[in-house]
């Protein structure tokens, strides 16, 4: 699966909305929601107030998913949300069982390489930007049928190698075949040490390469990381780990000549995503660290489980007894980049007390951004979450504890799974009390008696 643009693509799904306080009078305001003609004696109001902040998402994402669509790699240094750094621990497997390369003293290593498939033709940040990149020997083990989430880690063990560039995931890779070469799709080769490879080659006919079980114990697995104190990086880009493309490949000479064996990173492997998030110095650190509710003007909203908006709307239980024909919330973001663009979309949870997230109706339904403006030479960018049997339900008393997190945060991946912690993006919306663009609630609805 090749995407042209993972980094437009975003959420649709999941709970989030609102705690109000509604004004005696319905309004107009928010006619254009539902036409007129379409519902007679239907009233409107948009006079909710509002209360947002802007919170840490919860980092115990779970990220060990092997059906995930793609895993992320690289680091962000951006001067308004802080630093993102993103790394992979995987392990890899033998395709066969009583692997037999020769005898060991008659094989030469040439070389060994890490190479992992790209799956979009882009990148999240600056694509020129430079990248480096470690890899490490896993000195724990890790196993497929356990969970694991975005902030756990593992023994580490030597380097094993490293590599240093840019990501290039539009460009093919020319590799020698012979006494020539072919073009093979764009990958990312990290080359690992000789000592490593050596190592490798030593097991060949041996009992680490009887079967997985002994080679996992053999060689745990490999740690793929950006160095952390590079200030410099600022890309991250996506990459398919069940790839035919994404393996460990040998490189060696037999006494008839060169040859290769390549290990496969593929579904039977336990592999985990890490994030990590720094907002120390950033703009965005400033907003979580003010008192809550600190969004009444600005938040910031970001993916890979970074920031949401926290809202409560309280003043929704007295619309008293009515009958919601549409309910949305209307969101305006601002201070779009090129480098860090924005989500396509926006969506909400309802979380529980215990963390988990509650789906409804209003998931089911795609929103996205439905009007890109420019107001006083600043792009402005309009979204519409629909809450519509959110609402519903709180007007009826339903969902009046949990709490309500607007996102970016959520994939839709073939319209059927929805997986967390895909979207790198980012972006600045304005609170219930910005001065221009104010947050609101917008509720088409009949009088129930």
């Amino acid at each position: 699966m090749r995407l042209n643009s993972l980094c437009t693509s975003v959420a649709i799904l999941f709970s989030f909305l609102l705690i109000m306080v509604a004004c005696n009078e319905p309004t107009s305001i928010g006619g254009d929601v539902i036409d007129d003609e379409d519902l007679v004696n239907t009233l409107h109001t948009d006079t909710f107030q509002i209360e947002a902040s802007t919170m840490r998402s919860d980092p115990s994402l779970i990220t060990s998913i092997l059906s995930r669509p793609y895993y992320l790699l690289g680091s962000l240094n951006d001067p308004e949300f802080g630093s993102t750094h993103t790394g992979i621990y995987t392990q890899m497997r033998l395709l066969d069982t009583s692997i037999d390369l020769g005898d060991p003293e008659s094989l030469t290593l040439d070389s060994v390489v890490l190479s992992l498939d790209y799956v979009s033709t882009e990148v999240y940040g600056d694509q020129e930007s430079p990248i480096n990149l470690k890899v490490y020997e896993l000195e724990e083990s890790i196993f497929r049928d356990s969970t694991y989430y975005s902030n756990n880690s593992f023994a580490l063990g030597e380097e094993i190698g490293s590599y240093s560039g840019r990501f290039k995931p539009a460009d093919s890779v020319s590799l020698a075949a012979g006494d020539s070469s072919i073009l093979v799709e764009p990958h990312l080769r990290i080359k690992l040490s000789d000592v490593f490879g050596d190592r490798l080659l030593a097991q060949s006919g041996g009992t680490n390469f009887e079967n997985n079980t002994n080679f996992t114990n053999f060689f745990k697995g490999m740690y793929i990381t950006p160095d952390t104190t590079a200030t410099d990086a600022n890309s991250i880009a996506y990459f398919n780990l069940l790839s035919s493309l994404s393996t460990v490949t040998l490189f060696y000479r037999t006494a008839v000549g060169d040859t290769s064996f390549r290990f496969y990173i593929n579904s039977n492997v336990a592999a985990i995503n890490s994030i990590a998030h720094n907002y120390q110095g950033a703009t965005a650190g400033a907003l979580i660290d003010s008192p809550v509710p600190n969004g009444q003007e600005v938040m910031g909203l970001q993916g890979l489980s970074g920031l949401d908006a926290h809202i409560k709307i309280p003043g929704l239980a007295d619309l008293g007894p009515v009958v919601i024909n549409k309910a949305v919330l209307q969101v305006t973001a601002f201070d779009e980049s090129e480098t860090y663009p924005g989500p396509s979309a926006l969506t909400f949870k309802i979380r529980n007390s215990e963390g988990e997230n509650i789906y409804t109706e209003d998931h089911s339904n795609i929103n996205a951004r439905i009007d890109t403006t420019t107001s006083g030479g600043t792009a402005v960018n309009v979204y519409e979450v629909p809450v519509s049997y959110y609402a519903e339900n709180y007007v009826l008393g339903n969902y009046r504890e949990e709490t309500f997190v607007l996102t970016c945060d959520y994939y839709n991946f073939q319209s059927a799974i929805v997986l967390e912690g895909l979207i790198p993006n980012r972006q600045f919306i304005a609170g219930p009390e910005h001065p221009e663009f104010p947050m609101k609630l917008i509720v088409t609805y009949t009088d129930a008696d």
